[in-house]
């Protein structure tokens, strides 16, 4: 029993990092990193090098550079290409972080609709592919001061992110995470509140319980 209640506590970590990076977070802003799309390595080497120079002027703090080279490798995509869809979203969602980290949001969420428009026509309106973008979008429209906009595309990406994976999966878990951080973000002493208290009850519940629970609180 009690090496069941270890084994238990041992698979909730991940959860519980959600809940303590969410809290220890400075901004939302701050998870551009978790939300560039690397092109696959069945990419051409042009689109590889451009993204690297792209991430690598993020990192730099050279968001204009990174602006840039994002434009560039929306353009360089043949259309002709059988991948021209996916590489197409992925750079227009590039360029879209390297215009958010600069302030400018209405270019962002402008440049995530079109990578949102572009995913659901040529996949549907539930491609798991439609995930990644609307999470970036919700934190464009927080920043830009529309929580209520926000929170309603977080809940279109947990919507998908449910249909493709059903509504327990960990997939859920970055979704969480940036939700949580928010939440805490809005100052609201019940909602730190609630966070901290799920944290505690997350170390008391079994592994499916665990995700039943958070997935239940956050939804």
């Amino acid at each position: 029993m009690q090496n069941a209640f270890r084994k238990s506590d041992f698979l909730c970590v991940p959860l519980l990092w959600a809940v303590v990076s969410a809290a220890s977070a400075s901004s939302v802003t701050d998870n551009w990193s978790e939300l560039i799309q690397a092109p696959p390595t069945t990419a051409d080497q042009q689109q590889r090098d451009r993204f690297t120079s792209f991430n690598e002027a993020l990192v730099n703090e050279s968001f204009s550079e990174a602006e840039i080279t994002a434009k560039q490798m929306i353009e360089s995509v043949d259309a002709d290409a059988i991948d021209a869809v996916p590489a197409r979203a992925r750079a227009l969602q590039n360029l879209a972080i390297a215009q958010q980290v600069q302030g400018s949001h209405e270019s962002a969420i402008q440049t995530y609709q079109a990578a949102l428009h572009l995913i659901a026509g040529a996949e549907d309106n539930l491609s798991p592919l439609l995930i990644l973008p609307l999470s970036g979008l919700a934190l464009v429209q927080l920043d830009s001061g529309r929580p209520d906009e926000a929170f309603a595309t977080f809940d279109r990406a947990m919507h998908v992110s449910n249909v493709n994976y059903g509504p327990h999966s960990l997939k859920q878990l970055p979704i969480l995470h940036t939700k949580l951080q928010v939440y805490l973000e809005q100052d609201d002493p019940v909602l730190r509140w609630i966070c901290w208290i799920a944290s505690i009850c997350f170390t008391r519940a079994s592994t499916r319980g665990i995700r039943k629970n958070y997935c239940r609180l956050f939804i």
